[in-house]
Formats: structure tokens, sequence, C-alpha cells
């Protein structure tokens, strides 16, 4: 079965004369859409279209699967021992913090990615946290297998959780856990959703 979402402007009834990408988890099912919509299986990233005479094509063209979101985190050469937020605009603020970057696909795998410019003192530790709810009252969940390190003399890590670790609308956070005051060089940390 196949559940939908019109990203176009229209609702896929009526009067409507088509030409929307509709989405979904599974191939159209004749039900769905107006002849002249397009649709993208999300799961396998097929665009199947467009429906004519009422009924999808029973074949449709797979794309390639490129990252699809990437979120790029960077954070000054120097930070004093402790855990931190990696924000959006080159810094990082002390937790706890309900900074988060909303994810806006379902991913066939995330990929964490940190490098530093020189080589780090001491350890840091990176992970990724769901972050539910605002202010004082967010929680957070650590994201299963997206957690890397880098220590003594390295200078990046990188580890990839499979589908199902990040969903549609999950705001995530990098967090930054160092052990000592440290100076690196700058930290970048890249964050990628790939269909």
């Amino acid at each position: 079965t196949s559940t939908s979402t019109n990203t176009g402007t229209g609702t896929g009834s009526g009067s409507d004369t088509g030409g929307h990408i509709l989405s979904g988890s599974g191939a159209p099912s004749d039900s769905i859409g107006v002849d002249g919509d397009f649709y993208l299986d999300t799961t396998t990233s097929t665009l199947y279209g467009p429906k004519t005479g009422g009924k999808w094509p029973g074949t449709g063209i797979t794309m390639t699967t490129g990252t699809v979101y990437s979120g790029n985190f960077n954070v000054p050469d120097t930070l004093s021992r402790g855990a931190y937020v990696m924000t959006g605009d080159g810094g990082a603020v002390a937790l706890p913090s309900d900074f988060g970057v909303t994810i806006p696909y379902d991913c066939r795998s995330v990929s964490l990615t940190a490098t530093t410019l020189g080589k780090a003192t001491g350890a840091l530790n990176l992970a990724v946290f769901k972050v539910t709810g605002s202010g004082v009252s967010a929680t957070y969940a650590p994201v299963s297998g997206l957690s890397c390190k880098i220590s003594n003399g390295q200078q990046n890590c990188s580890v990839q959780a499979p589908a199902g670790a990040v969903a549609h609308g999950d705001k995530l956070q990098v967090q930054l856990d160092n052990n000592q005051a440290t100076g690196w060089g700058g930290l970048s940390v890249n964050l990628a959703c790939s269909l």
C-alpha cells in the first residue's frame, strides 16, 4: 500500500488538472492522484508518471540515490572542556539546548562525518541526538549508530546509520563532548541524509 503526500498545490480531485508530484512509500495505487500527476516512491527512489486514463504506469524510472540533505556545522578552533550543541552559524552552545535541524525526508541512510583542521588533543566525542519538545522541557535521545570519536593525533571520524534510524520530521542535533580544553584549528561536521 502507498500513502501519498501532495507536494503540489492541488488536492488531486475534482477539477484538478494534474501536474503535481505526489510521494509515498511503495508504488502508487490508481486511487490516488489525477491524470497528469507524477508519483515518487520514497522507498526505492522510483518516479512514476504521468498518470494517464486513471492509471499509473506499471514501472517507473529509478533515480540515483545521492545525498538529498546535508547539514553542516562548524565550530570555532577552541572550546573549554564540556558538552556542547553545534549550531549552524559556526558556533557551539552549552547543553542543554533545543537547537536542531529538522530532517525533510525519510532517509535510506544517514552519515556523520567530522574533520578537524589540526590534530585533536584529548578526545572529541560526537553524537547525533533526536530532540523532542523545546526550551527547558526538551528531551534528547541518542540516534543509534551515529556517534564517533576523534582522539589524540587523529583528524577525522565517520559513521553511517541504516534506514529507519532517522525519519522525516525528526529534529536532530550534533553534540560534542570534549574531555579537556582544546585548540584543534577548527572542526567541521557534516550530517547527511541519503534517499
